[in-house]
């Protein structure tokens, strides 16, 4: 690879790198073994320069594709099982330097709202913190992912389990009509879920019987009574705690006029020539009345409202043509009555 009176000691440039190497009787004594860590595909160039007294000449030029070593990623996880509040402490490693990507419930783009925070890093490891769980967080995966170029190099799954007391769902109010089946249902989310409930009314527990039925998901009654309207509490325990939700029974009632809960029509009589008045009214209501109106009305009839649950029918100088029925209309959200005054002038 030279000529005569080359001096001993050479020199192999391999890129950056600069490697003596002892030449005996013109020839390398052993193979060029360079490691190469790189993860990254490219071309490396091998150029061996020889150099005596008189010069430098390069002895050997090419270039290699390199294509890139392949990355094992794994994730070293603490306790998977922690309460509400605390930290998710992970390491990401990988057999290279790299730049870690987390994916979070299989997606790179959902950070619980900026709760992940990238901790100590050291060679070939990055840390990783996500802070201030919730019972939201539960069943939450992780995993590591590495990309270079149009490779993907992906860790084992973690799941984490938050601890925390139950979260209860149920209608705040709800109604129904007298005589009918009610059902109240119970949704919990709870980590542990082996929890107990509890219902209660005027802070004592009910107990089932034949007409009201309770478990752990639902509080039944099989036919409403008006004794029934009122508020209800729902507790749910486990052994991270307690929590209770208040809810309210609506049993429909009416509306009811001030003649009686069964009356529909009443007689009435007005002197002809003389003003006359029909009073009507609604004493009770559940829910409250929404439209209170009469019909018809006529050219010597004035409609006032006193209330939202009374109205004045105002005749003047009763007429053959005021011999009529005049029909009150009540109506709630959910229910509605009507009475008939069936008016005779004479």
């Amino acid at each position: 690879i030279s000529m005569t009176g080359i001096i001993e000691n050479k020199m192999i440039n391999f890129e950056h790198y600069n490697i003596p190497i002892p030449v005996h009787n013109r020839s390398l004594p052993r193979l060029i073994d360079v490691p190469l860590t790189s993860i990254i595909p490219d071309q490396y160039t091998l150029m061996i320069n020889a150099t005596n007294q008189i010069g430098t000449a390069t002895v050997y030029n090419n270039t290699f594709y390199v294509p890139g070593l392949n990355v094992t990623v794994t994730m070293d996880t603490g306790n998977t099982t922690i309460d509400t509040r605390d930290n998710f402490t992970f390491t990401c490693m990988a057999t290279g330097n790299v730049n870690f990507t987390i994916l979070i419930d299989n997606s790179t783009s959902t950070d619980k709202h900026d709760r992940l925070i990238m901790g100590e890093m050291k060679s070939r490891s990055q840390m990783f913190i996500f802070t201030k769980t919730s019972y939201l967080d539960d069943r939450t995966t992780f995993q590591c992912i590495v990309n270079i170029q149009q490779k993907k190099f992906m860790s084992n799954v973690t799941t984490i389990s938050v601890l925390y007391p139950p979260v209860i769902g149920i209608p705040v109010v709800s109604g129904g009509y007298p005589k009918s089946s009610h059902t109240i249902s119970l949704s919990v989310y709870a980590n542990p879920n082996n929890y107990t409930v509890t219902w209660l009314r005027n802070n004592t527990e009910i107990k089932p019987d034949k007409r009201i039925m309770t478990s752990n998901t639902s509080f039944h009654i099989t036919s409403l009574q008006r004794d029934d309207n009122g508020t209800y509490t729902v507790v749910v325990t486990n052994t991270k705690g307690s929590s209770n939700e208040t809810f309210l029974i609506m049993v429909y009632e009416g509306p009811v006029f001030l003649e009686g809960d069964d009356a529909t029509s009443i007689w009435t009589e007005m002197e002809e020539g003389k003003n006359g008045v029909l009073k009507c009214t609604v004493i009770k209501s559940y829910p409250k009345v929404t439209q209170l109106v009469v019909i018809p009305d006529g050219e010597n009839v004035n409609v006032i409202k006193v209330n939202d649950t009374s109205i004045r029918v105002m005749i003047t100088k009763a007429n053959r043509n005021n011999s009529i029925n005049y029909t009150c209309f009540a109506s709630t959200d959910k229910t509605q009555a009507f009475l008939t005054y069936q008016n005779f002038v004479g």
